[in-house]
């Protein structure tokens, strides 16, 4: 995700970078991926 964020915002600084969350995974702590998040919904 981090590599994706990264170059989202080098080719184009003026966008937020923003994803869908889901229900909720084993393994996957989306508290961690916020920081990184200009924007973030809930996709149910």
């Amino acid at each position: 995700m981090e590599f994706e964020i990264d170059l989202v915002k080098k080719l184009t600084p003026d966008r937020p970078v923003t994803t869908n969350f889901m229900q909720l995974y084993d393994g996957l702590d989306y508290r961690k991926m916020t920081d990184k998040l200009d924007v973030i919904s809930w996709d149910s």
